[in-house]
């Protein structure tokens, strides 16, 4: 390639996302005709530019700028005098945009949104201070949905329902990808909520189970992580492990079980808010479309790939696809690793907890998360909890448990001591 191809390739994926290039290859009848859907974006920008598109972008850009073009005009005449102009005096025009303090315009502010659904053991340890940066982040930055979400109460399901339910989210994402994920997420948890409580309600009653069968009202429902949790994704027991393995009847379901166990990615996308307060989403990516590709790509096969491990992030191969083909932060792969505590050439690992997490949130400047928990909130023998505590701990999680305004930046109340009343603005995410 010529260095004018070179800079060709590296302006367009600067300035492209894959999304943006999918979308003008489906508009302009190109995406059909593929006989090989492109997966990386290299192999996106390449397709991009062998059809001319870039092309067709360059000229709509000039005819945009000639239509802009202001008309010069030829120089006053010395003796010339600029009739003296008085400065306005009347109010405003109701659709004149307010005025910058610096006379610029106000670059729209965009923030990553990230979605996971997590699929383990868990148990819980002591919680955090309650003014530590990371108590306060969970607080205000993170909607979770819990199937237990009573402390101390196992979750009991079927195994072979945890790949439907990895599916059945992305789905759901992907069919709204303009909304706010509070909207994606109440539809999500109304239809879980459902399900699970009918499924305990048909559970017998034994040992393990009594917790569970004794909070089926409140069991499926938004909490707050407030305490240390760990996520663990094998089972030990071998007698556990053989009590699932009778669930699936051929070797490749039972490795797709194994394989969604973990950290799954169901959704990422970007917040905008625009200088006059409105607010906008765009998806960035969803895995639905990406499975879908493969499965098409691999119709003569008898079994599908199972590609779940891209999208899961107790996978080597899961924090490199993210970083790197998803969001383009391919110089994070090596500390989100580090986080994670991956030892060299291991592949998965086995264990992960909240404070990780929150690291990692950090570390690729995720503002906002949602997290759809199967775990259990098993609470680990050092920190026994009474029944009175874990009622009040319970209680304390549900203050936190909605976020009413930008994924729970709470606004202080203004009150009107005329009428006594308060005024609340409530935004989604």
């Amino acid at each position: 390639m010529s260095k004018e191809d070179d800079d060709l390739v590296a302006s367009i994926s600067k300035k492209m996302t894959i999304p943006q290039i999918k979308k003008e290859l489906i508009d302009a009848d190109i995406w059909i005709k593929l006989k090989k859907n492109p997966k990386t974006k290299a192999e996106f920008v390449s397709v991009y530019i062998s059809n001319g598109l870039h092309k067709s972008a360059d000229k709509e850009k000039k005819e945009v700028e000639a239509k802009t073009i202001v008309p010069t005009t030829p120089p006053a005449s010395p003796t010339a005098r600029k009739a003296p102009t008085s400065p306005p005096t009347g109010p405003p025009s109701p659709d004149s945009p307010p005025p910058s303090p610096s006379g610029s315009i106000k670059k729209p502010k965009e923030e990553l949104i990230l979605s996971l659904m997590i699929n383990a053991h868990g148990i819980e340890g002591p919680q955090w201070p309650p003014t530590s940066p990371i108590d306060q982040y969970y607080k205000n930055n993170v909607r979770a949905y819990s199937r237990a979400c009573v402390p101390g109460v196992v979750t009991i399901s079927n195994p072979g329902d945890d790949r439907k339910s990895i599916d059945q989210v992305s789905t759901i994402f992907n069919n709204k990808p303009g909304s706010s994920t509070q909207e994606i997420m109440a539809e999500y948890t109304g239809r879980d909520r459902t399900y699970y409580k009918n499924f305990l309600d048909k559970f017998p009653r034994c040992g393990y189970a009594t917790d569970a069968l004794e909070n089926s009202e409140r069991c499926g429902g938004l909490t707050t992580y407030l305490s240390q949790k760990i996520f663990t994704f094998e089972d030990k027991d071998l007698i556990t492990l053989n009590s699932r393995r009778r669930y699936y009847k051929t070797e490749f379901e039972w490795n797709q079980f194994l394989e969604s166990r973990g950290v799954n990615v169901s959704d990422i996308r970007l917040k905008i808010t625009a200088s006059d307060g409105s607010v906008t989403y765009r998806t960035i990516f969803n895995p639905y479309d990406e499975i879908a590709q493969i499965y098409q790509s691999n119709k003569e096969r008898k079994e599908p790939i199972d590609i779940i491990t891209k999208f899961n992030l107790i996978f080597r191969q899961g924090i490199e696809f993210i970083l790197k083909d998803v969001l383009h932060k391919e110089e994070l792969i090596g500390p989100a690793l580090k986080i994670f505590e991956f030892k060299e050439g291991e592949n998965r690992i086995s264990s992960l907890n909240l404070v990780k997490l929150y690291n990692f949130f950090k570390l690729v400047g995720i503002t906002y998360v949602n997290i759809i928990d199967h775990s259990c909130r098993a609470i680990h023998e050092r920190y026994k909890l009474t029944k009175e505590m874990t009622e009040e701990l319970y209680k304390k999680e549900q203050q936190y448990s909605v976020k009413p305004e930008a994924f729970g930046k709470r606004r202080k109340s203004k009150r009107i001591r005329k009428h006594s009343k308060r005024k609340f603005s409530r935004k989604v995410i």
